[in-house]
């Protein structure tokens, strides 16, 4: 008994199927990438009617390099008069170029065609651009990215890539390695576009070394590639392509980055600078016809190998007039000379410190003060330079050497007065 149902139903409902093949092509027959193909067809609502609103199953590709996309579709109807009628193949490539076809079932023993899958061939008036990347000296790079409005693709073997682009369309193509991009511009005139594209390749020569000339062991990290120096302190990386390389250092006691432009074959010294700028506090005047006070330090980075001052703001000023410490960047004057002004305030121990920074962070702080009579004249005090507190206070004063000697000079000349006076020789 079930088993004539089963035969009753299958009487009843038969699978329709299809399968069409859609294959792309330029003018000269050659298959095309990046062109979407739409396929609609009827998927569970009948009776069928001649309207592309009938269709409720879609199926949406893109061409790869074979230009060629195969879809596969069923259903399931009840009899003849309700099977698909029909389908319709759509392709566009770009909005310049867009062509469709509608199929027509003309077969009702389950299957659309005799023939599957069935073929469907649209034609576009277009053309390729060939691409070549390769480096300065011929030879080929693979890889290479190739970004266009109609799709990515990625350079073989050979170094080629080829992009479709209609007749008449104007393309923008950029291709990057490595870190270097290159822009393609142009208008496809009724033929085939071929450029080469160079991208240059370069050796990097490093000698890892301090501040005193001696070699340092270190990791060196470039374009993801590690090596450790050697008993000189050299690496070697070959064939880097970009236009900046970023450097990594791992050493003993640290690290170190440095971002470096490529133009040419690179053979230089990675300078691992850990000695601090010296400071020297050369000059503090008090203008009392300008109302300002000026304060002049001498900064060098003397090491044999130093890295030299830092480019942006190599030395700041900070003061203290009571009311808090205030900052400003100290502007050159000379070779090695710095100048800062402040605001002149009359009978106030204004603190000062003045903090040097080279190429690769290393600090050197000095302090002192000044104190400004109201009546005129300049008094200072605090004229030797220290290091502020350890413990971030504010800085102390003393006197220099100078100052106390005179003290004990005069203290001496002192006694000895007195001395001769008790004595009776005077």
């Amino acid at each position: 008994m079930f088993a004539f149902f089963l035969l009753f139903a299958a009487s009843l409902f038969a699978l329709w199927t299809e399968k069409v093949e859609v294959h792309v092509v330029d003018k000269s027959l050659r298959p095309i990438k990046g062109a979407v193909v739409t396929v609609l067809y009827q998927r569970s609502s009948w009776p069928i009617t001649d309207k592309d609103t009938s269709f409720d199953g879609i199926g949406i590709f893109i061409t790869n390099e074979s230009g060629k996309v195969s879809f596969s579709f069923a259903n399931q109807v009840d009899f003849a008069a309700h099977q698909i009628y029909y389908y319709k193949v759509k392709a566009n490539f770009s909005t310049m170029l867009q062509q469709s076809e509608k199929v027509l079932c003309t077969v009702v023993e389950g299957t659309c065609h005799d023939f599957q899958p069935y073929p469907v061939t649209f034609k576009f008036d277009a053309y390729r651009i060939n691409m070549k990347v390769q480096d300065q000296n011929g030879e080929p790079i693979e890889g290479a990215k190739v970004y266009t409005a109609l799709g990515n693709f990625t350079t073989d073997e050979k170094g080629e890539a080829w992009v479709n682009m209609p007749n008449g369309a104007s393309y923008s193509i950029i291709v990057e390695y490595g870190g270097k991009k290159r822009t393609l511009t142009g208008k496809i005139a009724s033929k085939d576009e071929n450029p080469v594209v160079v991208l240059s390749r370069f050796d990097l020569k490093f000698r890892v070394i301090n501040d005193k000339g001696d070699p340092v062991p270190a990791d060196v990290l470039v374009d993801g590639s590690s090596q450790h120096t050697d008993d000189q302190g050299y690496v070697q990386f070959k064939n880097i392509i970009s236009d900046n390389v970023e450097v990594f250092l791992r050493y003993a006691d640290g690290s170190r980055y440095y971002n470096i432009s490529l133009t040419s074959n690179i053979d230089s010294e990675l300078v691992i600078d850990e000695n601090p700028p010296v400071v020297t506090i050369s000059g503090k005047r008090a203008d009392e016809k300008l109302k300002a006070i000026f304060i002049t330090a001498m900064v060098t980075d003397p090491n044999p190998k130093a890295s030299g001052m830092r480019t942006t703001e190599p030395v700041v000023l900070k003061y203290n007039a009571g009311e808090g410490w205030k900052s400003l960047d100290m502007y050159k004057t000379g070779k090695d000379t710095y100048q800062a002004t402040i605001p002149l305030i009359y009978d106030t121990n204004i603190l000062f410190e003045i903090t040097a920074y080279d190429a690769q962070d290393n600090e050197k702080t000095v302090s002192d003060s000044i104190f400004v009579k109201k009546e005129g004249g300049v008094v200072t005090n605090n004229t030797n330079t220290t290091q502020p507190p350890a413990d971030g206070g504010q800085p102390q004063g003393g006197l220099d050497i100078v100052t106390l000697a005179a003290g004990v000079i005069v203290v001496l000349i002192v006694l000895l007065i007195l001395y001769k006076k008790y004595t009776g020789e005077i």
